[in-house]
């Protein structure tokens, strides 16, 4: 018996899947590239005012990297703190989200799966990237939070694990939920609608660089747009650590209350603090996005082209 090959246009994984495996390959691209810059980002964000003097060397933005301390790599290691959670993690959470997208996609606008010409409507890529924000951010919530208490305090996962009771992931969920549907929608439009400008103009928006350029663009934008936010939920979930004694304990009142995201907000707009570390984000936002979106776009083209 000869094993017979599949014909060209015959795919061996069904077009829905398409999605899912390409965003595993981009999600674990993307981590390594931006960890160290989401880390500094995040303790601009938690850290608070203080009184000392600024001087013409050290500046809030600096800060951060000043505080490291050690060998150069043990600062390596101190900027790959809590890496693990997006390291396990993101591969799930991409597939899941670019599943999720392509499907809700071809849901709302049928067309052919093999086809790398797309002329799906803007709204109908909006409202399936804004879907599969909302669809996974039970788990980035989850992710989100053991990323923090370790990128902010230093917790050891052990000791998270230990007290995995206290760690109220879901507290202020609504703040999370929005951030990630309305981020993913941004990101997604972005990105699409910077390779269709491309094409506008004449040029190929699949050659590599060109991909690479709009990844970055739609990284900057959607970030820009939802900067306020992500300080408010990286403020709000680092503001318990698990577990009792020195740095722990939980905060109580069960769910985030309207009233607690209304004080944290008018905290931080009174310290001047909603766009504290957009520097280091943009920074960082730009060639993430850019290898995110162009390896997904390399990996999805070669999956549906095999």
């Amino acid at each position: 018996m000869t094993n017979q090959l599949p014909r060209r246009g015959e795919n061996l994984l069904p077009s829905h899947l398409h999605g899912f495996a390409a965003g595993i390959i981009a999600g674990a691209a993307g981590v390594g590239v931006g960890h160290p810059f989401d880390t500094l980002k995040v303790q601009l964000q938690v850290s608070r005012t203080t009184t000392t003097t600024p001087t013409t060397t050290t500046t809030p933005t600096t800060r951060p990297l000043l505080a490291l301390k050690g060998s150069f790599f043990h600062k390596t290691t101190q900027l790959y703190r809590g890496v693990l959670p997006p390291l396990v993690s993101t591969g799930v959470v991409q597939s899941l989200n670019f599943g999720v997208y392509e499907n809700t996609r071809q849901w709302l606008h049928p067309r052919d799966p093999h086809e790398n010409n797309d002329t799906s409507p803007m709204w109908s890529i909006a409202a399936a990237a804004f879907i599969s924000g909302a669809a996974t951010s039970p788990l980035t919530a989850v992710v989100t939070k053991l990323k923090l208490l370790q990128q902010v305090k230093g917790i050891s996962m052990t000791k998270i694990l230990g007290g995995i009771q206290h760690l109220q992931p879901f507290r202020y969920y609504h703040v999370h939920l929005l951030l990630e549907s309305f981020g993913r929608a941004v990101y997604m439009s972005s990105y699409v609608g910077s390779k269709r400008i491309v094409k506008h103009q004449g040029h190929d928006p699949n050659e590599f660089g060109w991909r690479v350029a709009c990844g970055a663009t739609s990284g900057v934008v959607a970030w820009t747009s939802i900067y306020p936010l992500d300080v408010m939920r990286s403020r709000l979930f680092s503001s318990s650590s698990p577990g009792p004694g020195p740095g722990g304990g939980t905060v109580t009142g069960g769910n985030g209350k309207f009233q607690e995201i209304v004080a944290a907000f008018k905290a931080l707009q009174k310290e001047g603090a909603l766009f504290r570390g957009l520097g280091f984000t943009l920074v960082r936002a730009a060639p993430v996005a850019g290898v995110v979106l162009t390896c997904y776009d390399l990996v999805l083209d070669r999956i549906k082209n095999q």
